[in-house]
């Protein structure tokens, strides 16, 4: 999701780790996958750029506070469920949509290592389902309307059929079920949500990363 100026908050940009370039952004985050992982440790969740216009008024105006033009950058961990907020100094609009096609291209590319075994442990769940249409229904649409910018899947933690056999053989079931896990971010909140679908073997799971994986893939331009 992307809003065109967010250039006012000058006290909470002043606050934030800056970037002299794209470079030394792009090093720190995504210069190589996690060594854990084939994707990267940092999910960009949301982006806010000052246009070219719209600093160009600025700079007439005398409403140039930070003396470069900014681009906001919301990340998130999920593995550790961390998120921060950079910034990026001077990228011109040409530059910031080079960047958004950049990391749309890689995140779709490192989508399917986002699907495994990542947390056997966990059994708090925010919500449960026990269905992915259930669950779709309310976190990805509302009144006709996507909600896909505002609630993005970044992990798809699964417990496979073999998994969870030799589970049963240890009696060890935390969830009670062959479940999936999906952690969410919420862009209203910048909170993490872990969703549960219960009852899901591995053709259910391969059903649902399908849609998964179409859906992301159609709508790709709505999310960075």
């Amino acid at each position: 999701m992307f809003i065109s100026d967010g250039y006012y908050h000058k006290k909470y940009f002043i606050m934030m780790k800056t970037y002299n370039t794209f470079d030394d952004f792009w090093k720190a985050h995504f210069d190589a996958p996690s060594k854990e992982r084939s994707f990267d440790n940092w999910t960009i969740t949301k982006l806010i750029h000052t246009s070219d216009t719209d600093y160009r008024q600025h700079r007439a105006d005398g409403t140039d506070p930070l003396g470069f033009q900014p681009t906001m950058v919301t990340l998130a961990n999920p593995i550790t469920l961390k998120t921060k907020e950079v910034l990026i100094k001077g990228l011109s609009d040409g530059q910031f949509n080079s960047f958004k096609n950049q990391y749309r291209q890689r995140f779709l590319d490192q989508l399917p290592a986002r699907f495994g075994l990542f947390h056997p442990d966990l059994k708090q769940a925010d919500a449960i389902y026990d269905s992915w249409e259930g669950f779709a229904k309310e976190w990805f649409e509302r009144d006709g309307k996507s909600l896909l910018p505002y609630n993005l899947p970044i992990l798809f933690d699964h417990v496979s059929n073999a998994s969870y056999w030799s589970w049963k053989q240890k009696d060890f079931d935390p969830c009670g079920t062959q479940r999936l896990i999906m952690t969410v971010f919420q862009y209203r909140t910048g909170r993490f949500a872990e969703v549960f679908i219960t009852g899901v073997d591995d053709d259910e799971m391969s059903r649902i990363r399908m849609l998964i994986q179409s859906k992301l893939d159609l709508q790709i331009e709505e999310l960075f």
